[in-house]
């Protein structure tokens, strides 16, 4: 809560714009592109892997290989969407094997901003031909429309997201400031407070308590928000951006 560690990258497969979850104690890792530089999103990969306090470990890989959004933890896990293709494929994961869901995401998308886990998951915006401000929402057996994000049409290349339904926070700004809207399952608000870093950031927590790392310039710059103040924190042991949530980093 103090300081950043640059952490063991043992048996880690680069790639990517995964989608994780978790914590510094356990966390997961699946999917992802595999494409070194340029077109990325054109090669997916169906790798899945966990984390544990001192290594990675490749567990069964995904149905379909794809990157798009997600979140979830080494026992309960979602994935959706992703690719160039936009595929509507919907995954989850119970700690051992993935299940390709009868129900796919409602609209054939990709770069949702999202969270949560294979039964409440939370998911905003995304690119399907055009950006949607469409929210739709998963409990397990079937997805749920919600009200627009109120930064209208956006994807989780500009933002970024952590919570889950009753509880979601998301982030979408295209300068250095900006403010985060909170949503309760019902109704968006806005935040009492301006975030510092928001563009393409990574988040974890809920709308009462998160953690923000990073953003476009990549500077590696960190804060915190406590229910009404955001505080700056020290800056990551590495810089990256559009690194994900949920702990989509």
């Amino acid at each position: 809560g103090t300081a950043w560690s640059s952490l063991a990258t043992t048996n880690l497969t680069a790639r990517t714009m995964t989608v994780g979850g978790g914590n510094q104690s356990a966390a997961i890792l699946a999917g992802g592109d595999t494409n070194s530089g340029g077109n990325w999103g054109t090669s997916p990969s169906s790798v899945c892997q966990t984390w544990t306090p001192s290594s990675f470990t490749t567990v069964n890989s995904l149905n379909v290989a794809t990157w798009g959004a997600g979140g979830g933890t080494p026992s309960t896990a979602i994935v959706c969407c992703g690719t160039y293709s936009a595929i509507d494929t919907n995954q989850t994961y119970n700690g051992d094997t993935w299940t390709t869901e009868a129900e796919s995401y409602p609209s054939g998308s990709r770069d949702q901003a999202a969270d949560g886990n294979a039964q409440d998951a939370f998911f905003v915006g995304g690119y399907d031909g055009s950006y949607t401000a469409d929210t739709y929402s998963w409990n397990g057996v079937s997805w749920t429309g919600g009200s627009p994000n109120p930064d209208g049409a956006v994807s989780v290349q500009e933002g970024s997201a952590c919570g889950q339904l009753a509880n979601f926070s998301f982030f979408s700004v295209s300068t250095a400031t900006g403010t985060a809207n909170f949503y309760d399952g019902t109704t968006w608000t806005l935040s009492p407070a301006d975030t510092n870093y928001g563009r393409r950031s990574a988040c974890g927590g809920d709308n009462s308590y998160f953690f923000k790392a990073n953003t476009d310039d990549n500077s590696g710059n960190t804060e915190y928000f406590n229910g009404s103040t955001f505080t700056t924190s020290g800056s990551m042991a590495t810089a990256v951006r559009s690194g994900g949530n949920g702990a989509n980093i």
